[in-house]
Formats: C-alpha cells, structure tokens, sequence
C-alpha cells in the first residue's frame, strides 16, 4: 500500500516519509558537520575578557569528579580536596579534612576562561570565566591528579 496524507493517496510518499524521518533523527544531518552539539554556555560574549579575578575577589572550587591517573591509566578518586582561588593575594589554597597549603599564583583571562598556574609549578586549573565548570591538573610523583568541577564566590549563599 503506498502513503497517503489527509486521505489522498501519493505514490512514494511512504519511503519519502522513512527517509525524512530517518535523516531527522540523524546527528550529523541536523547541523551538517558536528556529531556531538557542543555545551551550552548561554551568551558566550558576557564570558569574554572578564575573569573570575573581575567578578569577585575570593573563589571556592569543588570537586564533582576526580581522577588519578598513572602509567597503569586512571581510576576515580576519593580525596574531596577543594581549592580557593584568593585573587588579591596572589593565592591558590588547596584544603581538605587535614587543613589548608597555599601557595602563589598568577592568573590571566584567555577568552571565555580563566587560567591559573602556580608559581612553583606542578598544577593548572581552568575556569570558565563564570565559574560554572573548571578542569585541573595536578603533578605528583608518580602520575596526575584530574579534578572536574565548578566554583563560586566564596561568601555566596551557593558556596559550600
């Protein structure tokens, strides 16, 4: 039996429809190139050139997933180390239950993120200049520790 709309019948219009269907379902046919959309970030402009430094002084950076990674590969990570960013000291803080180490940082503003690296070395951390995500990379003897996760000013009601 050949397709029909509102009652007339069309010859063909049934592997018309499969393929309309099937094309529409496609990723690669809804944009042409990507097969993966990329994130979202609302208005990607208001992220440009103003850092976390410009938005608020002191920042506090959680951990929603971490890895450690080795020459074996990687396996997740318990330790729920955070970190505070303190802009106006120059300041990177790495706490967990045990305490606090700060060391000096520099920062700087490439596009829409943040980046920050420390004085003696062995750690980068990249925030989106919102603070709604961030990735670091953490040396230590033996491997590299991953963390993923977002920050907030610290004082927000937000902030843990």
């Amino acid at each position: 039996m050949r397709g029909t709309a509102d009652g007339l019948r069309l010859p063909g219009m049934g592997s018309l429809v499969f393929l309309a269907a099937l094309l529409l379902a496609s990723p690669a046919a809804a944009d042409g190139i990507d097969l993966e959309p990329e994130r979202a970030y609302g208005d990607a402009l208001l992220l440009y050139g103003k850092g976390l430094a410009s938005r608020a002084p002191v920042w506090r950076c959680e951990p929603a997933r971490k890895l450690a990674c080795g020459r074996a590969g990687c396996a997740d990570e318990r330790d729920r180390a955070w970190v505070a960013l303190d802009f106006p000291r120059g300041a990177y803080r790495r706490c967990d239950r045990k305490g606090c180490e700060t060391r000096p940082m520099t920062h700087r503003v490439s596009g829409m993120f943040t980046l920050i690296d420390l004085k003696d070395g062995g750690t980068f951390l990249r925030a989106v200049n919102d603070g709604s995500e961030y990735s670091e990379a953490v040396s230590e003897k033996d491997g590299v520790v991953l963390s993923f996760g977002a920050c907030l000013p610290a004082g927000s009601a937000l902030a843990p």
